[in-house]
């Protein structure tokens, strides 16, 4: 027991704390012994009371018998102050005193030692009392005196008879009823309850005799009618009885300690008990103690009640009654012990049988599909029981909702612990709706880590009926003791079953047993599973060889599908392009020929779309990260498609953080995603415009985050349609009456390709007020530097430098606020001429205006102005649909183009040269077009050529309109060329003479062009010269392994077709330079 609690009653001498506690406790009630309610109540020190019943009176003398309290009322029997008989021997008032110190010392085996004695008043003739001593804790000689009460009762044949009894009746319930009644015949009290206690000391009535109307047969009590140190004050001193609860007491004087009177007889009633037995209609009681076990478990009481008047017995019929006490207790935990035995006797047996059964089980099979037939005692004390392995679970019986619960808070909380019990899951934290597997026992399996096995009870609904409302309060919130104890029914849920200590114990045998088993059951197991592994992987090698081989299929299929595709589209462009070089025709046959060329590249774009959707299902499609610029690679994306969008009346506007350096990733596949948002928002906007907007969500030292959104002002999208959106092949509109082609996959490739670079897609959409796609990607810093780009500051701005803004439409406004922000500049926006010039000042540092809002002459004239007054400002005219000629605006005007660079609008600012170049399309990278549905694909980027004279070519192609086509555009070119028809024939002609550069197309027949190639390679390594030719392939399978193949084999560079002509001669002019460079 806790210090702080009941440790006072516990053996041996008090420590200092205790004996101060007792003291601080002693005082408080004493004091006041009505603050004790039923909500403190486990705390009243009752065997620190410091009172006694008035029917007797009591001595305390030290170990040389010289007294040291008394009870006040010492004086009504003896005739004597009590401060007379304080530091007085024993003998000046009970001559001749027949015991000695060390004699009542002796006495171990038994509470208390009686003797009688003559006491010597003060006035009065001597008279006998007979007294109870005994030595407290303190080592304080306690001697209670009661008046002699001798009714000639002899209980040696009535003890004789209760033998009798017992022997004939084995039963539980016939032993007490014989004991109840016995007692109320000797003792007379009107009503003699045997109670058994439960686990957590709530009380129930098993017996009843008695002659009043009220019953108390099967009523429950709850354990606040006896607190914790009552009951330990009841398995201390097992005879109690109460003479008159109604009678003034007397206090123990002086007050200097206090004193432990446990094991006084006289020991007077707390007022708690007395406000209790006042409502039950009792003044009189006796209580005897049923103790079973070893540790003198408190397993009932035997309580008599008398109603109306005092009830007081002779010490004979007082020794009787704990004498059928003892002999209660005695045949209780003998009758408890008979119970255990069978209990146990069955367990053995069926855990033996278990034993013998298990060398015959089949090792085969699941563990519960054998195993729980060995221990058909399960189903009657269980609903499920589960064996729980590292990775496995076999259950038995119906499993509740709340069972991976329980599995989960075990391996947490229980850890290390060999076994766990719970009666009710929500004392853990834990809930059962379904009120299955309420409660839980949980037995660790030896050996393993997780394993276990686990025995659920459901929910066990019980109805108890209790001796009155043992929980309502008073008007102050405290719990008394109850003025009714009618029947109050209770109805408790969430609880399962008790799990009694036999069954624990049959469950750990259990636990050795199955632990033997898994150990045989596993290595079975593993045998079985290393069969079926190798047989497994037998398959999957199978498996995969036939996947390798379809993958192949697959791959050399893609590559003759486009190889076959993308040729006649080669013939029909380069056909159209010969068509309209040819300058013949007349206008309708030049707008014809401009119709085919439109529809030949959105058939390309459809072929390169379903070709990229056919890579990223097969996980064929890589992503490449290499180097680029932010900036160059977003004007250069803004720039792709504003042509289309003009045509539709539509702005684009690319709005873009400052400060990001040189990022890591596949440049032109984020160019795709976000083509592929522009061109859909192009589609289905009809007025407004297009605003491209990047914004850092997130920035490491090595790596940043940015979101990429595409905000259109178009039809939107309904929000039950978002979810289609993405998915492949899916429009939102479908059927005959379609408005706007195309075939819905350009937004599913975006979704696939953000997520092979670890991005995500987003759309935010409301019908009729536009739509915002948008895609989060990670990108790491070139080298891990985080190095700052110049749009990230400007050098000549002072804190308090403005731009003065004269334009009414939002997008420019936006993009100018946009960009003065990041660079600490401040925005005035203007609505008038006279307004703009009134605001010019020192700290302008640049004036934009539209010339659509006013004529060229006020331009020029506030031009002017600001130049004459302050010459370190700019002014800027933004570019309009209706905007003048330059001439008329005057010269060195510096113009901000549609649609606006912020690179171009840094250096205007600035009235710096470095302007940013919009990204060029490097070797690697294609030019965006626009389809006729609005959708994107990539073509190689044309640049004006270089001059780099007469070339004379060798081409091996095996199509004869691709020969005609790329002769047409070579000898346009200035270029002469011989054209052979295989791989074998350009092998023998680039052996016979010299060329400047070989075009070779990869697929024909004979020999194919990288097998002429490394032919070519290995003639020209064996005249060891070190002179070579420059090799480019031309190739219309569009596969990016095929430009790694074709490299691989000595070639110089490839051209995918479809190509146009000034693609061809960009193609002749960086191979050749590249040649005459290394050729120095």
């Amino acid at each position: 027991m806790e210090e702080d609690n009941f440790d006072e009653l516990s053996p041996g001498p008090p420590t200092k704390r205790q004996k101060q506690l007792q003291a601080t406790r002693a005082e408080h009630y004493l004091s006041d012994p009505k603050s004790v309610t039923l909500n403190n109540c486990d705390k009243e020190p009752i065997h620190l009371i410091g009172q006694i019943q008035g029917h007797g009176f009591l001595i305390i003398t030290d170990s040389e018998l010289s007294v040291q309290h008394v009870s006040m009322n010492v004086i009504e029997y003896m005739g004597w102050q009590p401060r007379e008989m304080i530091g007085k021997p024993l003998d000046k008032f009970l001559s001749p005193f027949p015991l000695t110190y060390d004699q009542v010392k002796s006495y171990t085996q038994i509470q208390f030692k009686e003797c009688d004695a003559e006491v010597q008043p003060k006035t009065k003739k001597q008279f006998p009392v007979h007294c109870c001593v005994h030595i407290n804790r303190e080592g304080l000689l306690l001697i209670e005196c009661e008046m002699m009460m001798d009714d000639g009762f002899e209980y040696g044949l009535h003890i004789s008879r209760i033998f009798d009894s017992f022997s004939e009746n084995g039963d539980l319930y016939s032993v007490l009823d014989t004991v109840a009644d016995q007692i109320k015949t000797t003792t007379g009290y009107n009503r003699v309850l045997i109670y058994e206690f439960d686990e957590e000391y709530n009380g129930r009535v098993i017996v009843e005799k008695a002659d009043t109307d009220t019953r108390f047969l099967n009523l429950h009590f709850p354990t606040t009618d006896i607190p914790i140190q009552a009951r330990e004050l009841f398995r201390k001193n097992r005879f109690r009885i109460i003479q008159d609860a109604l009678k003034a007491t007397s206090d123990i004087t002086p007050k200097t300690r206090a004193i432990d009177i446990s094991m006084c007889t006289l020991r007077a009633v707390s007022q708690m008990h007395v406000t209790y037995m006042k409502n039950m209609g009792v003044r009189a009681s006796l209580t005897i103690s049923i103790l079973v076990g070893v540790e003198k478990r408190l397993w009932g009481l035997i309580t008599c009640h008398h109603t109306g008047e005092p009830k007081n017995l002779s010490y004979s019929r007082r020794r009787y009654c704990a004498l059928l006490g003892c002999l209660l207790s005695s045949q209780v935990e003998a009758i408890l012990q008979r119970r255990e035995v069978l209990k146990r006797l069955k367990m053995e047996t069926e855990v033996s049988a278990a034993k013998e059964s298990l060398v015959m089980l089949d090792m085969k099979c699941a563990p519960w599909d054998t195993l729980y037939k060995l221990f058909p005692g399960w189903a009657k004390i269980m609903n499920c029981v589960m064996l729980c392995t590292e990775d496995r679970s076999y259950a038995y019986g119906l499993t509740g909702k709340s069972v991976n619960q329980i599995v989960s808070w075990v391996r947490t909380h229980v850890k290390d612990a060999d076994s766990f019990v719970c009666e009710c899951i929500k004392d853990i934290g834990l809930t059962s709706e379904d009120g299955l597997c309420c409660g839980f026992m949980y037995i660790r399996l030896k050996d393993a880590t997780y394993a276990g096995l686990y025995f659920f009870r459901n929910e066990y609904i019980k109805s108890i009926i209790w001796g009155g409302e043992p929980k309502t309060p008073d008007a102050q919130g405290n719990l008394n003791p109850r003025v009714s104890f009618s029947s109050y029914k209770e109805v408790m849920r969430g609880r399962s079953l008790r799990w009694d200590s036999i069954f624990v114990e049959y469950a750990i045998q259990i636990q050795s047993i199955m632990t033997r088993y898994l150990f045989r059951w596993k290595a079975e197991r593993h045998r079985v599973d290393a069969e079926r592994e190798r047989e497994e992987v037998e398959r999957l090698m199978r498996e995969n060889e036939i996947t390798r081989q379809a993958a192949v299929m697959h791959n050399n299929f893609l590559a003759t599908v486009s190889h076959e595709l993308r040729t006649p589209i080669h013939s029909i462009l380069g056909n159209t392009e010969r068509l309209i070089d040819a300058q013949k025709m007349n206008g309708e046959a030049k707008h014809a020929c401009s119709m085919i060329r439109s529809s030949s590249e959105h058939l390309l774009a459809i072929i390169s779309d379903i070709l990229d959707l056919s890579k990223l299902e097969s996980s064929r499609l890589d992503i490449h990260p290499i180097p680029f610029d932010f900036y160059k690679k977003m004007e250069g994306i803004s720039q792709s498609l504003f042509a289309v969008a003009k045509n539709k009346g539509l702005y684009i506007n690319l709005l873009i953080p400052i400060g990001v350096p040189l990022l890591m990733a596949d440049a032109t596949r984020v160019g795709q995603i976000i083509l592929n948002y522009i061109s859909n928002a192009v589609k289905f906007t009809t007025e407004g415009g297009i605003t491209i907007k990047v914004e850092q969500i997130g920035r490491t030292k090595s790596s940043i985050d940015l979101n990429f959104s595409v905000m259109d002002t178009g039809m939107g999208i309904n929000e039950d349609d978002k979810t289609k959106l993405f998915q492949r092949f899916s429009q939102l509109e479908n059927g005959r009456a379609r408005k706007y082609d195309g075939t819905g996959l350009g937004l599913s490739i975006n979704k696939q390709l953000a997520g092979l670079m670890g991005g995500e897609v987003k759309v935010e959409s409301e019908h009729g007020k536009g739509s915002t796609f948008s895609v989060k990607l990670s990108m790491a810093f070139v080298n891990g530097q985080s190095n700052m780009h110049p749009l990230s500051t400007i050098s000549q701005i002072e804190k308090q430098s403005k731009v003065i803004l004269f334009d009414s439409r939002p997008f420019v406004r936006d993009f100018i606020d946009w960009y003065n922000q990041q660079w600490n500049v401040d925005t005035i926006v203007v609505s008038s001429p006279e307004e703009a010039e009134s605001k010019f000042s020192s700290d302008t540092m640049a004036f934009i205006m539209s010339i659509a809002e006013a004529d060229a002459s006020t331009y020029k004239r506030l031009h002017e102005k600001l130049e004459k007054d302050f010459p370190e400002a700019t002014s800027i005219v933004v570019e309009s649909a209706d905007m003048p000629l330059v001439d008329d605006l005057g010269t060195h005007v510096p113009i901000l183009m549609q649609p606006m660079s912020p690179t171009a609008y840094h250096a205007m600012l600035t009235k710096s040269s470095n302007h940013i170049t919009p990204d060029e399309p490097g070797e690697h990278d294609r030019r965006a077009v626009i389809r006729t549905d609005g959708s994107v694909t990539f073509e190689q980027e044309s640049t004006e050529s270089e001059d780099v004279g007469k070339l004379q070519l060798l081409m091996a192609e095996d199509n004869k309109i691709n020969q005609m086509i790329a002769q047409t555009f070579l000898k346009s070119l200035g270029h002469a060329v011989k054209i052979v028809d295989n791989g074998d024939l350009a092998v023998r002609a680039a052996a016979e003479e010299k060329f400047d550069v070989i075009l070779m197309d990869v697929m024909m027949p004979v020999m194919d062009g990288i097998t002429a190639t490394v032919n070519i390679r290995a003639a020209e390594a064996a005249k060891g010269d070190g002179d070579y030719t420059p090799i480019v392939a031309l190739t219309a399978a569009g596969e990016s392994s095929l430009r790694e193949e074709c490299i691989g084999s000595g070639m110089d560079d490839c051209l995918f077709k479809p190509f146009r002509k000034m693609d061809l001669q960009k193609m002749l002019v960086k191979v050749v330079k590249d040649y005459r460079a290394q050729k120095g």
